[in-house]
């Protein structure tokens, strides 16, 4: 794995989050809601409802959410990552690494 490949992930990643980002709070296109009366209801329509719990819809909502945790540990490892090259390298160079 080289540096282009984090990269190529990272970009990919940014764009699938930005997608799914820009979408998780309308329903699916082509869903078309349960009608109220085969649900055993009131007979009333509730597009908001319907919207609200649409089980696709809450998928894509909790893959948002879940990302999150791989965003952090992403960062959390590249800072790691890269402060440890910044100190290799300056004292490779001979300066001091202390802060």
């Amino acid at each position: 794995m080289s540096v282009s490949d984090v990269v190529r992930a990272a970009q990919e990643f940014t764009r699938l989050l930005a997608a799914a980002e820009a979408v998780q709070w309308d329903t699916p296109p082509g869903r078309k809601p349960v009608p109220e009366q085969e649900r055993g209801g009131s007979g009333v329509s509730d597009p908001t409802a319907d919207a609200a719990l649409d089980e696709v819809r809450l998928e894509l909502r909790a893959a948002v959410r879940s990302v999150a945790l791989a965003e952090r540990a992403a960062v959390s490892s590249l800072s790691a990552a890269a402060e440890r090259l910044r100190v290799a390298l300056a004292a490779w160079a001979g300066e001091r690494t202390d802060k």
